[in-house]
């Protein structure tokens, strides 16, 4: 009870004390980030001006001013000579100490309480930011010290999140938690804003960078002051917290414990949830702080905004955060009170909006150009998205265990502060010549690291309790991987094997029995179409960025090399040496530091390297899709691909086009995409009735022509317009992070598990789908590998890929070298015949079904005769067109015709694992798909081999043997190949007392189908 002086002092406050703890947390953060911040913008003139760079940039802007050279400052004897490495690693040296001091920080909070370990840390920062013109000019501008001071500054401001985050579980309640958290959090912003809006009017008005540091370490001491007499630990210390918020924080917060608590380090450390926390904070701080870091240093070299022009517009980006991040925060706990979210699903959602939207918006913004005004709202759209990270994984560490908060605050935030050393020296490097392209460069960077480590929240975050936050929880006591509830032990401590065959057999199966039965509905009701055909669009998107990012090198190696100047002592049959353009071998590239000496062979191997890992990971595909289900081993094999293509480019660059570390790289590209057909099979044995098996089949594999036809078509128009090839593959890679994202939100691997899937499509499909087995039934590898069916099909699955990888890796070299297209005609007119090909796969999908189903032809007919169309013709006008000499406008119509009759491939062969056998389609297609798949191996090798010198008549052969490749595959399929469902896909029936009646009866099939290919 209180009385006396702390009953009046009680009244002297309009808000409850839990609220003047987050304000004077806001301030903390906001203090210590104008610190942080502030030689950020005061480093842009602390240097001597740069004249000129050595390298051209056609995109360079100019300046605003009438002098870009001009610095603010008077005394020029205060200018230092300081490269941009040298400025990133000044940059980056204060993380260096920030990293050091987040645990002790934490343990110091949790065992002393917050009140000292955050204020004496924002103290002695405030200490030396105050001396640090004085260090400078006192040693004459020797970095070596400055980067000692900013180690030290770092030291002592590590501790400020931990700190908080232990003061925050101690006040308040989890119905305010993203609220007062996202304000006391936002004060990052709030303190950018001031120190880029202050330090340049600062600058500009005093002449000297040295006044920016005074006033902030002034301000820095003046709020320790008023922290000191008005913030206390937890409510049980303070003098006067008024009774009726006392007993309402310890009722709400009855779970923290006030007792000093042993960390459980082993629990915390094998905890999957974590680690995915710290992953997201390594993404966000590495958004982040690149923008703090390195938005002004942009602003001036790039944009050539004056400092005080640059203080501005810095600033903006960041008040739009701050709105944001406030706003979200109420939005968010509106909508778990509500029980609109989970408190899971809300913190992903708004983690992955924080992550999506700044990835997209800030690399958008660095081909705004010269559009200083449009650069400025890319940025600032950008930030805006990203202030929904602090109701989402900001506050998450508060969720998972409030009596370790702190703990767990320092390992994130201080793991996740390493981004802030990488960074800034990371940006210097890459930037030295201050170009556009150059900056381009570190926002796909940026892009790429946000998308990465969004995908692990995804996947793995939580916002429920974890079990170690009891204190009676033994640690060591061992657990087992299901509580009585059912539910899967979120935790997943015991082993990386455990976590992750939990998460693949259990995850899903939990949600959607978890969630709400009244949310599932309403989700249901919101998604127009059935559940199998969201998942046959997502699986033809799937297909389309596989493919995308597959052959984007084939029109990228186009414009790599440098021009051909070979003579015309061969080339009498190079019909079409003159005439396209002035010059036959201009190239889009203007760089030629990034133009590669590579001849037709080793353009071949590394055309060809992509299809030996492709073919390595088919098997094991197949498997574990069957085992654990399709959704993973198809979602992180396409990411693994979108991964290592967006970091293609920067490989090469680094290599010096050294073209065995690019196969190398192309081979694990394969080995990640190798997944897709497999697991892709798998689903759709699960998904897919038989009557809808072409059509939907058809869709989802005709993918394949439109990933191709986008590649083909924006890659050519955007190395035009950028004069950059690293733009297909940042591009292609950073969609196919996208995919993956809507993909494991979207998509199950069967009805049973799907959360949201409608009561009657689930039933539909259990009536339909009776021949898929619930259980993993062990793989008949005998009867597989002595099923003529089967090889019936191999030998379809390889003509079929001969021609097509023959066309896309080919086709592009064939219209450069030949031909004699631009690379923008190039991608134009490579597009057409992909464009023509699915228009025909997806009307072939639709008459063959519905051949089948009005019986006009059994599946078995139908198989043989559309697969059959399908490589006839291809090779009678590909091979025509290799004859219509320089017409070019009839040979690309008789390569687009050719491609059109090879669409009827899907709903003939391509299907056919599904007819064969759906327990093991998986399998089957991973041996189909992978065997076939070396013909992608051969193809572009071969072609390089054959066309050293560009002729047609080099070229004419090379299709002559697609020709009959084609042929021969063809008349293999017709007299062997079944669209019967084979005996061994009955797991009962696969044991030795039926295997001679089995074998028996495939015999008897086999003569069937050759009785109905005589009455054909």
């Amino acid at each position: 009870m209180l009385n006396g002086w702390r009953l009046t002092l009680s009244k002297c406050f309009l808000l409850p004390q839990r609220y003047i703890l987050g304000i004077m947390g806001f301030f903390a953060i906001v203090n210590a980030y104008t610190m942080r911040v502030s030689l950020s913008l005061a480093i842009t003139e602390m240097v001597i001006p740069i004249n000129a760079t050595e390298y051209y940039d056609p995109e360079a802007c100019t300046p605003v001013g009438s002098n870009q050279t001009n610095s603010a400052i008077r005394d020029q004897s205060t200018l230092y000579d300081w490269d941009e490495k040298t400025q990133g690693l000044i940059l980056s040296a204060f993380y260096w100490g920030y990293v050091l001091t987040h645990l002790p920080g934490g343990i110091l909070a949790e065992k002393f309480g917050g009140k000292y370990s955050l204020g004496l840390g924002v103290l002695s920062t405030a200490l030396f930011t105050l001396i640090t013109p004085w260090v400078i000019i006192w040693t004459g501008g020797n970095w070596k010290v400055l980067v000692a001071l900013r180690i030290i500054e770092g030291l002592g401001e590590g501790t400020t999140y931990p700190a908080l985050t232990a003061l925050l579980a101690k006040w308040v309640p989890l119905k305010e938690r993203a609220t007062i958290g996202s304000i006391v959090f936002s004060g990052s912003q709030f303190g950018t804003i001031l120190s880029n809006a202050l330090s340049g009017e600062l600058i500009r008005r005093t002449k000297d960078w040295a006044s920016v540091f005074y006033f902030f370490g002034a301000l820095a001491i003046l709020w320790f002051i008023l922290w000191v007499l008005l913030c206390y630990s937890d409510p049980s210390s303070h003098p006067f917290i008024s009774d009726k918020e006392k007993e309402y924080l310890e009722k709400e917060l009855s779970n923290v414990s006030n007792v000093k608590l042993d960390v459980p380090w082993k629990s915390i450390l094998t905890s999957v949830p974590m680690w995915a926390l710290v992953i997201t904070q390594v993404g966000h701080d590495w958004g982040f702080f690149t923008m703090i870091t390195d938005l002004p240093k942009y602003m001036k070299d790039v944009l050539k905004f004056n400092v005080s022009q640059n203080g501005t517009w810095s600033s903006v980006p960041y008040i739009v955060m701050l709105l944001t991040s406030i706003m979200s925060g109420w939005f968010c706990d509106f909508l778990v009170r509500r029980n609109i979210m989970s408190l899971t699903f809300s913190r992903k959602f708004f983690t992955s909006v924080a992550s999506i939207g700044p990835a997209v918006f800030i690399v958008i913004a660095s081909y705004a150009g010269c559009d200083r005004m449009l650069a400025v709202w890319m940025f600032t759209i950008a930030m805006a998205f990203m202030g929904c990270y602090y109701c989402g994984m900001k506050v998450n560490a508060l969720d998972l265990s409030p009596n370790f908060a702190g703990t767990l605050m320092a390992i994130i935030n201080g793991l996740g502060a390493t981004s802030g050393i990488v960074t800034p020296y990371l940006a210097g490097a890459l930037t030295e010549d201050h170009t556009l392209a150059q900056w381009r460069l570190v926002f796909w960077i940026t892009f790429g690291v946000f998308g990465v480590t969004n995908l692990v929240y995804l996947l793995f975050g939580t916002g429920k309790e974890q079990l170690w936050n009891n204190p009676e929880y033994n640690a060591e006591k061992p657990k087992q991987p299901f509580e009585e509830n059912g539910k899967a032990n979120i935790e997943m401590k015991t082993s990386m094997y455990s976590a992750v065959s939990i998460l693949a057999r259990t995850k899903f199966k939990s949600q959607s029995n978890n969630m709400p039965v009244g949310w599932r509905l309403t989700i249901s009701k919101c998604c127009p179409i059935p559940q199998r055909y969201v998942l046959a669009i997502m699986g033809f998107l799937a297909v389309v960025n596989a493919y995308a990012m597959r052959v984007s090198l084939s029109i990228a190696i186009t414009e790599m090399v440098k021009p051909s100047n070979s003579s015309s002592e061969n080339n009498y049959e190079d019909l079409c040496a003159v005439g396209k353009t002035n010059s036959s071998h201009n190239n889009a590239v203007k760089n030629p530091d990034i133009l590669y000496d590579w001849d037709e062979p080793t353009q071949g191997w590394i055309l060809s390297a992509f299809y030996w890992g492709y073919l390595i990971t088919h098997l094991p595909g197949g498997i574990l899709a069957a085992k654990f289900g399709g959704k993973y081993t198809l979602g992180l094999g396409i990411l693994s691909t979108g991964i290592f293509t967006i970091l293609t480019p920067w490989i090469v660059i680094m290599t010096h086009g050294n073209w065995k570390w690019i196969v190398a790289l192309r081979v694990v590209e394969g080995l990640g995409e190798g997944t897709t057909y497999p697991a892709l099979n798998t689903m759709l044995a699960q998904w897919v009735p038989v009557g809808e098996r072409s059509k939907i089949g058809s869709l989802v594999y005709a993918g394949g022509q439109i990933g191709t036809i986008v590649c083909n078509l924006i890659s050519g128009q955007l190395i035009t317009a950028t004069e950059d090839w690293a733009s297909v593959f940042y591009l292609f890679g950073g969609l196919g992070i996208v995919w993956f994202i809507f993909f494991q939100l979207l998509c199950y691997s069967e009805p049973k598990h799907h959360p949201f899937i409608s009561d009657r499509e689930k039933q539909y499909l259990e009536k339909e789908i009776q021949c898929v087995s619930d259980k993993t039934p062990p793989i008949p590898w005998k009867a597989l590998a002595s099923s003529v069916p089967l090889w019936a099909l191999i030998a379809a699955q390889i003509g079929h890929d001969w021609g097509f990888y023959t066309m896309v890796s080919d086709l592009p070299k064939y219209m450069k070298e030949v031909l004699r297209f631009d690379v923008a005609t190039n991608g134009l007119w490579n597009s057409i015949p992909y464009a023509a090909m699915w228009i025909v796969s997806i009307s072939g999908g639709w008459i063959c079904d519905w051949l089948i189903s009005h019986r006009y032809m059994s599946i078995t007919v139908a198989r043989r005769f559309f697969t059959a169309f399908a490589a006839v013709g291809p090779a009678i006008f590909i091979m025509a067109a290799s004859y219509a000499e320089c017409n070019t406008t009839l040979a690309a119509w008789m390569f687009t015709t050719a491609m059109g009759f090879m669409g009827t491939f899907y709903c003939g062969m391509k299907v056919n694992a599904l007819d064969l056998s759906p327990n093991f389609a998986g399998i089957i297609m991973a041996i189909t798909n992978g065997i076939g798949a070396g013909a992608g191996i051969i193809t572009p090798y071969l072609t390089g081999a054959l066309t050293g010198e560009h002729t047609v008549i080099e070229w004419r052969t090379v299709f002559w043997i697609s020709f009959v490749i084609f042929a021969v595959t063809s008349v293999i399929y017709s007299l062997f190949g079944s669209g019967e469902e084979q005996w061994w896909n009955n797991p009962e029936k696969i044991d030795k007392n039926t295997t001679v009646i089995n074998l028996d009866t495939k015999q008897f099939q086999r003569k069937e189908d050759r009785k109905t290919i005589t009455s054909l």
